[in-house]
């Protein structure tokens, strides 16, 4: 047999599955590719908590269906799965001490979904403890490291699937996203990442943080993936009406002001500008004004306290727990009943105000981070606290209202990505995709990460 492309840990999903359909590689060689990138590679990154040995034997099922005319739509992809999702045949451990070693007894109706579609599940990626937090910098598992700069963190929660993709362990990652964790560490890592509509896809079977804002979605290096993988994950996703009519997309600048943040809205709102599918359009009205921070940590708080309660590990193993995440939990002792019920309020009357916005536009083009990936060894209160703030603020209104949105790389600045996140209604997941995938399209190979360049270190 000739030897395999030497390239296969470069290609999309897409990419992989017509190779897969033409002859020209097998999902054998792309496994045996990916498992010997990260056997050698992933001590540098952390990226993985865990890697599946059966994921060849798994994946020369997928040859053998693939042979018989009987693939599905992800025949022998290879998936990484955030460690916060179960799985009955590796250990999942939330990021947590309290839970190393631990086997669930039963697959994430995610996780199911994507093995009914043929996915090849590769490992399961590292997350901030719990997924409460937003730099994957682990008290228990030791901290993932950002591929274009191993000195700074991937952001979080979902950092290791992020880092994974950036460095060519994977072509798709499952993701959770509560506060912004699946399209912080994307922007950051110079992915793609997609926050569904809320509740649109399952999360039985996902460690809970705050439920009323959990959310569990795709990421890849491209959107075309984030599209495979999407329908997979919600089979009820339609793309027929995205398609059909000239979509309405308008800039906001978010709350951040950040100037770099800025001129990455503008850039893809003039490569919009050249594509007759759209018509960038002004916003009648302004985003209503809130305190994002503040309102999203009180829900986040109270509801995260109720999570850990209702398992009975807090706070009976509160000395188990990482001190940034024991210290939340202390902290959300102290609100009220009445904090909470008030938050929900603001909630409430901040996502009906958004939802009569949408009604004159189709898409919103904004900013998602202000500013760089902290250093990994910085671990200063006021450094975190400004980063946890830099990256969160932006993060936080679709989180609220439960909208979708769809994080793509437009650019490097100072030798590190930038992104722009495109944010639909509810439901309207496949416009925020079409969108995003416009500007994935003309932005081109210009954010290709470091060790996926044919000149790169690896």
């Amino acid at each position: 047999m000739p030897d395999r492309p030497p390239d296969l840990h470069r290609l999309s999903a897409s990419s992989l599955i017509a190779g897969f359909t033409s002859g020209a590689f097998s999902p054998p060689e792309v496994a045996d590719a990916l498992l010997e990138r990260i056997n050698g590679l992933d001590d540098q990154l952390n990226s993985f908590t865990s890697v599946n040995v059966f994921a060849r034997l798994h994946a020369e099922y997928s040859a053998h269906r693939i042979a018989s005319g009987r693939a599905r739509p992800l025949e022998g992809v290879p998936v990484a799965v955030k460690d916060l999702i179960d799985t009955d045949f590796l250990p999942t451990t939330y990021g947590a001490a309290i839970y190393r070693g631990h086997q669930p007894g039963a697959n994430a109706e995610v996780v199911q979904r994507l093995l009914d579609a043929g996915a090849v599940i590769i490992g399961k990626t590292a997350t901030h403890e719990f997924a409460w937090g937003v730099t994957t910098d682990n008290p228990h598992f030791g901290p993932t490291r950002n591929p274009w700069d191993p000195t700074r963190v991937p952001g979080g929660s979902s950092g290791g699937s992020a880092a994974a993709l950036a460095a060519g362990f994977c072509p798709v990652a499952i993701g959770t996203d509560t506060a912004g964790s699946i399209r912080i560490p994307a922007a950051l890592c110079g992915v793609a990442g997609l926050r569904p509509t809320y509740e649109s896809v399952s999360a039985i079977g996902v460690h809970a943080l705050a439920p009323t804002l959990d959310t569990v979605g795709p990421m890849a290096r491209t959107v075309a993936d984030l599209r495979l993988v999407a329908q997979v994950l919600n089979p009820g996703l339609s793309y027929d009406d995205a398609g059909q009519k000239r979509l309405r997309v308008a800039a906001v600048q978010g709350t951040g002001g950040q100037e770099t943040g800025r001129a990455a809205v503008q850039l893809a709102v003039d490569l919009l500008r050249t594509d007759p599918r759209f018509e960038v359009v002004e916003l009648d009205a302004a985003l209503p004004a809130f305190d994002p921070y503040a309102l999203m940590s009180t829900i986040v708080l109270a509801e995260g306290l109720r999570t850990h309660r209702s398992r009975g590990t807090w706070p009976s193993q509160a000395g188990r727990y990482g001190a940034d995440v024991r210290q939340r939990l202390e902290y959300a002792g102290r609100l009220s009943d009445a904090d909470y019920e008030r938050a929900m309020e603001q909630r409430s009357e901040l996502t009906a105000k958004v939802r009569r916005l949408m009604q004159n536009v189709d898409v919103l083009v904004g900013p998602i981070v202000h500013v760089p990936p902290r250093k990994v060894e910085d671990r200063s209160p006021e450094v975190e606290t400004a980063f946890r703030t830099g990256v969160m603020t932006d993060a936080a209104l679709q989180s609220l209202t439960g909208l979708p949105s769809c994080v793509v790389p437009v650019g490097v600045a100072e030798g590190l990505p930038v992104a722009v996140q495109c944010t639909a209604d509810l439901g309207r997941d496949a416009w925020a995709m079409s969108v995003a995938e416009a500007i994935d399209s003309a932005v081109g190979d210009d954010v290709t990460p470091p060790m996926l360049r044919p000149d790169g270190p690896c």
